[in-house]
C-alpha cells in the first residue's frame, strides 16, 4: 500500500503545466465571451451600432481578435504571477513526497502534510506529462511522469490515485 513517490517541483513544471491544462478549465469559455462582449460592446459605444452586414462581419472578428488579444494577455500576466511567486509560497516549488497510506494519500513537503482521504478528491487526470490530482477547484498536485522509473510503476501509481475521486451514483 505504501507506495510513495517524491517530486521535485521547479517553475518549468509548474509552466508546463500551466500551458498543457489551459483549454481544460472551465473558465476559458465563459472567460472569452466576456471579453468579447466586451470588446464588441466599447467598439459599439464607441463608433455606433454597425450598419451593413460586412461592418457587422469586421465587427464580429474584431470582437474575437480583441478577446483573443486580452485573455492572451491575462493569462500571461497570471502566469507570470504564479511563477514568480511560486519560490514564496512554501511548500509550493521543491520538495514534495507523495505516499499512499490506509486512509488515503500523504503529501508531505517542507512547510506541511495534507492528507487527501479516498474518496476525497475532485479529480484525477493522468496524462503523457504526468497525473494532476484535483484536491479541489483549482488545488493540484502535480506529479511529473519523468517521476517514475517506467511506465509500469506510473500505471500502478494512476490507479491507486484514481480510488482518490468519490464515485458519484
Amino acid at each position: 500500500m505504501a507506495a510513495t513517490v517524491i517530486v521535485t517541483l521547479t517553475r518549468r513544471e509548474l509552466l508546463n503545466f500551466n500551458v498543457r491544462r489551459l483549454f481544460h478549465w472551465r473558465s476559458v469559455g465563459p472567460t472569452f465571451l466576456i471579453l468579447f462582449a466586451a470588446v464588441v460592446g466599447w467598439v459599439s459605444f464607441q463608433h455606433g451600432l454597425p450598419h451593413s452586414g460586412r461592418d457587422w462581419f469586421a465587427l464580429i472578428i474584431g470582437g474575437a481578435g480583441g478577446a483573443v488579444a486580452a485573455f492572451a494577455l491575462l493569462y500571461l500576466i497570471s502566469l507570470l504571477r504564479v511563477l514568480l511567486l511560486a519560490g514564496r509560497v512554501p511548500g509550493g516549488l521543491g520538495r514534495h513526497e507523495f505516499t499512499f497510506v490506509s486512509d488515503g494519500l500523504l503529501e508531505k513537503t517542507d512547510a506541511n502534510e495534507t492528507l487527501t482521504k479516498w474518496g476525497g478528491a475532485h479529480a484525477v487526470s493522468p496524462g503523457s506529462w504526468g497525473l494532476l490530482i484535483e484536491i479541489a477547484p483549482g488545488l493540484v498536485h502535480i506529479v511529473p511522469r519523468h517521476t517514475f522509473a517506467d511506465q509500469n510503476q506510473y500505471d500502478e501509481f494512476c490507479e491507486q490515485a484514481k480510488r482518490l475521486v468519490r464515485q458519484r451514483a
